[in-house]
């Protein structure tokens, strides 16, 4: 595709915002005034239309930008068209609407909610279709309970092993690696290459060429692209995203050597001395166990607003939160973890508005093996010394923890892999 299209095209990201901003603000105010009559925002009233008129530009010059990225290529059909035709629609409403915002206005004052209604709905869909494209998806459920993951066909995360031995080869070890570092251009929504990576389904089912071949990496594309010198155009992954590890290129050229099997545990498989050596130093699985009973009461965990799994074999709680709208999470919810300290496992809290006294409950869930607080507002993680068998921490985009603390953590805790 011709450089210059494609350089154009890449603006859509930064446009698109626009119009969604623009038209939501412009919907939500126009059914406030109609709610209250005009007792609220009437000052606005007489601008609506030229909001609307911006918002309607916006839309049709972001459906342009998006449609010349799309030559790109790398998008799910399926998805793309969906993007594309409520992009479109969007267009179409929006302009519907400026025209009788400005040529029959005693219709449009009297049908005001319809309008802005509509906008939303469009607003909405294509907002949500473009986020797919993107994301993949199932971005929204990626951390949500299991029935939502089982509903948008996802594999569900298993129960940390026993020990190294019983860990599954792909789906403890390779399924993991592959989610961070190639799942994002390589999924059901967007499949570069014609590639999807976010099942072993799919990982097996190759995209235009063969990705795995059990015990072949010479015709095993996936291989060979992690391979390849980091400045060849081929190279994955790539447009400056972070690159595997040399440990885990050589993880996964002992999986596919040992048949790329999906369930196959690493006990069951003929490893050498060196294999074993670097999975015992990569990875961190434990004989640590915590049991937990069948019929725990956890009503009191999901009255505080918490979605809670029990993992399977009773091995821990996995507990997330997810604030609604204008909802903030309190020392007084995070009470409510304490009675339950010793048996959460993976606690989520990402994307909350947190302040360091959390870190004093926190650091109390002595058995977490994974913690989630990207996106906060923690400073201080100093606490978390004391969790020891901690294996993952997720701080991304949590900026002002000092780089100090993450590398003393780190220092203390050699298991301990940082996502930051």
């Amino acid at each position: 595709m011709n450089s210059t299209i494609q350089f154009i095209g890449r603006f859509h990201i930064l446009i698109l915002h626009l119009p969604i901003g623009i038209l939501m603000v412009t919907s939500l105010a126009m059914l406030l005034i109609k709610i209250t009559k005009g007792r609220a925002l009437s000052a606005l009233k007489p601008s609506i239309p030229i909001l609307l008129s911006l918002g309607t530009v916006t839309v049709i010059f972001a459906s342009v930008l998006g449609y010349l990225l799309s030559l790109d290529g790398g998008y799910a059909k399926e998805a793309l068209d969906l993007h594309f035709w409520s992009a479109i629609a969007l267009a179409v409403v929006a302009t519907f609407i400026t025209i009788v915002s400005y040529k029959y206005k005693q219709l449009f004052d009297k049908l005001s909610y319809v309008w802005a209604l509509l906008l939303l709905l469009f607003v909405t869909i294509t907002g949500h279709a473009g986020g797919n494209l993107t994301h993949g998806e199932t971005y929204l459920v990626e951390h949500g309970p299991d029935f939502m993951k089982k509903a948008v066909g996802m594999e569900l995360e298993l129960a940390p092993p026993n020990s190294l031995a019983e860990a599954q080869f792909y789906g403890h070890i390779i399924k993991p690696i592959l989610r961070t570092t190639c799942v994002s251009c390589h999924n059901k929504s967007k499949k570069e290459g014609g590639l999807d990576l976010s099942t072993y389904t799919s990982l097996l089912k190759g995209g235009r060429t063969v990705a795995v071949k059990p015990n072949n990496l010479e015709e095993s594309e996936l291989y060979k692209r992690i391979t390849l010198p980091h400045g060849d155009k081929k190279f994955m992954p790539t447009d400056g995203k972070k690159p595997l590890t040399p440990a885990q290129v050589k993880i996964i050229a002992s999986w596919i050597n040992s048949e790329a099997k999906q369930k196959a545990t690493i006990g069951s498989l003929k490893l050498s001395d060196k294999e074993m050596e670097l999975l015992v130093q990569e990875t961190s699985f434990s004989a640590h166990k915590v049991i937990v009973a069948t019929d725990v009461d956890v009503s009191p965990l999901v009255e505080k607003g918490f979605y809670v799994n029990a993992l399977p074999d009773g091995y821990g709680l996995d507990v997330s939160f997810y604030p609604e709208v204008g909802q903030k999470l309190t020392m007084d919810i995070l009470q409510s973890l304490l009675p339950f300290k010793d048996q959460i496992i993976w606690l989520r809290l990402s994307r909350n508005t947190l302040d360091n006294q959390a870190m004093t409950i926190i650091s109390q869930c002595t058995e977490l093996k994974k913690l989630y607080v990207d996106h906060t507002t923690i400073t201080d993680i100093t606490g978390l010394k004391q969790l020891n068998n901690l294996e993952l921490l997720n701080v991304y985009n949590t900026p002002e923890i000092p780089k100090n603390q993450l590398q003393e953590l780190k220092k203390n805790n050699a298991k301990l892999n940082v996502v930051e």
